[in-house]
């Protein structure tokens, strides 16, 4: 007896058999003597920070075209730092010192405060 495959129609007109939708893969299954293990989160390397250094401003005065007093970034020594120089010009650092441990506005007032002690008007 010769059997009939039921045809059923999907969209654009394509067909689909009961037969292949009955071959259709069904998901692989795990082994039976094996248990779902739950997998463990892959360990964190620890990896050795420096401790955390303060911030450290190495700042100078400096008295700008206008007659004011300026704030500008120097080295040690109290040069100002080569992508200043343009600013500062031939202009005089008149006092520098080196703050740590504080905000960068903390350090110019501080700055302000420690000149005007030394006499820098």
């Amino acid at each position: 007896m010769a059997t009939k495959k039921k045809t059923t129609t999907k969209a654009a007109g394509t067909k689909k058999t009961a037969r292949t939708a009955a071959t259709k893969k069904a998901p692989a299954k795990k082994p039976a003597g094996k248990k779902a293990s739950a997998k463990k989160p892959a360990a964190k390397k620890s990896v050795a920070e420096a401790p955390k250094r303060p911030p450290r401003w190495s700042i100078g005065l400096f008295r700008n075209a206008k007659d004011r007093l300026c704030t500008v970034y120097v080295g040690g020594d109290g040069t100002p730092t080569p992508y200043e120089k343009k600013r500062v010009g031939d202009a005089k650092i008149l006092f520098h010192t080196v703050y740590s441990g504080m905000k960068y506005s903390e350090a110019r007032q501080q700055l302000l405060r420690d000149a005007a002690k030394a006499g820098v008007k």
